[in-house]
């Protein structure tokens, strides 16, 4: 449960990203986390 509330704070920190930046690459990131936060 810790790990997907991270999981969620860090998702959400990455998709306030993109919608700042609107980069490509904080999509990659985004998904980078994503698959990092995965047990």
């Amino acid at each position: 449960a810790a790990a997907l509330a991270d999981g969620v704070i860090v998702g959400s920190a990455l998709v306030a990203l993109v919608l700042e930046r609107g980069a490509p690459i904080s999509v990659a990131a985004f998904s980078n986390a994503v698959q990092g936060a995965k047990p």
